[in-house]
Parts: structure tokens; C-alpha cells; sequence
């Protein structure tokens, strides 16, 4: 437990204090505390239980799902400690895991809401479609929890009547869209799925729909 530094003072009614939050999300099971389960308010929490011996559960801008990150979260706790923002900052990245940062701090009003008080929220999907494997997300790949092999969503789509095959192509997009038109006319009954940047799609590719398809 950390005392107050020098120009702390202890409110009548305690401080509310606003963090920014970025933490990666692969070994909590989302934002909300759940009983047995590691979660990252229920993290927060203990973390500011040792800085302060408060039980405090601070509340968050949004709840992020298991497994999810997460770079700019807003939360907000009222303490009685007196600890200023800058004091938690530094006493909460002193005692969190590595996992788990505070960007910033600063002190609000009481009623501050970090939910009603949210504008806008902005979410971020990354897929790797490439055949090798990634190498510094490597330990964010999905893996089935029974069998431990990687997990690929395309292999495992309810309903589905035929195969799927993934491919990284190593050929342009103006070669790909080529293969795409000859294989369609080959092969009547396949699909085949192509993705491109748009760059590179409008320079190259659309040339070939523009001026022969």
C-alpha cells in the first residue's frame, strides 16, 4: 500500500478519477468481472486494492468480449485516498501486469460517467489471410480448444455443401483477376474470392474489367 505524496489531500467526498487504458486481451475473459475467470476490471481492481486497500470495481466506457484488446479504454473510480491522477498512474502501471497499461489519468467531476459520456467507439477487426504464419501476433491466431490446432472460421461454416480452399497468392492483382476469369470459365460450378488493395485494384485490375470484361 502506497501513502499520499507530498500535495495530496483527502476530499470529503473523494476523488474521481478517469483512466486511459490499453491492454492486451488474450488471457482475460473479457472486461467484466466473472467469478473464477481473470478479467480486466476485476485486474484493475486489485491493482488499485493494493495501491489504496480500497474494494473498488471501476467502471468502463464499454465491455470488450474474451480475447479482445483493447488501445483507448476509459474508466473511472471514485477513491477516498486522496491520490491524485498522477499518482495513480504511476502506482497502478507500478503494480499491473504487463499486460495491462494506464496511458493516463486526470481527475474529473463526481458524476462522471464513462459510459453516458462516451461519443463515439471505434472497433478495429484484423484478420491474417495469409497462408504463413504470423509471427508477432502469433499468440493471437484462434486455436480450438479441444484439439489445440489452429482454427480457421471459412472450414467451419454451418450449412455449408462445399469445400473451401485458402490460398496466398503470390501473383498480382491484375494476374489474379486473369486466373479468376480463366478458372470461372473452367470450372462453371466454383466461386472464387479475391482480395485485393484498392490501390493496386484500380491501376492494375480495373484496367482489364474497364477495357476487355
Amino acid at each position: 500500500m502506497t501513502s499520499p505524496s507530498s500535495g495530496d489531500v483527502r476530499p470529503a467526498k473523494g476523488r474521481r478519477i478517469a483512466l486511459r487504458l490499453a491492454y492486451e486481451g488474450t488471457r482475460y475473459s473479457g472486461w467484466q468481472t466473472q467469478p473464477g475467470l481473470a478479467t480486466v476490471q476485476g485486474t484493475i481492481a486489485e491493482a488499485i486494492q493494493s495501491v489504496s486497500g480500497e474494494e473498488i470495481l471501476p467502471r468502463g466506457a464499454s465491455r470488450t468480449d474474451a480475447g479482445v484488446h483493447a488501445l483507448d479504454q476509459i474508466v473511472a473510480f471514485t477513491s477516498l485516498s486522496g491520490h491524485s491522477a498522477n499518482v495513480w498512474v504511476r502506482a497502478l502501471n507500478a503494480v499491473l501486469p504487463s499486460d495491462i497499461t494506464v496511458r493516463e489519468g486526470r481527475e474529473v467531476a463526481l458524476d462522471f460517467d464513462p459510459v453516458t459520456a462516451a461519443v463515439s467507439k471505434r472497433y478495429r477487426f484484423r484478420i491474417h489471410d495469409a497462408r504463413w504464419r504470423p509471427v508477432l501476433q502469433r499468440h493471437l491466431v484462434w486455436h480450438d480448444v479441444t484439439s489445440g490446432k489452429r482454427f480457421c472460421p471459412m472450414y467451419e461454416l454451418p450449412g455449408a455443401k462445399a469445400a473451401f480452399g485458402l490460398h496466398n497468392s503470390p501473383l498480382s492483382e491484375t494476374a489474379a483477376l486473369g486466373f479468376e476469369y480463366g478458372y470461372s470459365v473452367h470450372a462453371t460450378e466454383t466461386l472464387v474470392l479475391w482480395e485485393a488493395q484498392f490501390g493496386d485494384f484500380a491501376n492494375g485490375a480495373q484496367v482489364i474489367l474497364d477495357q476487355f470484361i
